[in-house]
């Protein structure tokens, strides 16, 4: 029983980093989806699930980045 329980964690665990690992790939080599300005400028675009006083915070510094 306890070699069993053992099996289910490590599968658990290995198909948990797959996972991970997996959002760090990108299709494209990442050079798909790059917003720039007319004066070739990166633009990023930042997307986040905080709460009002923090996303508002997050947005300002974005808008700066991209200011600059």
């Amino acid at each position: 029983m306890k070699i069993k329980k053992n099996l289910v964690a490590a599968t658990a665990a290995v198909l948990a980093a797959g996972m991970a690992l997996a959002g760090c790939g990108s299709s494209n080599g990442g050079s798909g989806d790059v917003q720039k300005t007319a004066d070739g400028k990166v633009k990023i675009t930042m997307w986040h699930g905080f709460s009002e006083a923090d996303g508002k915070t997050l947005e300002s510094i974005v808008d700066d980045f991209n200011k600059s």
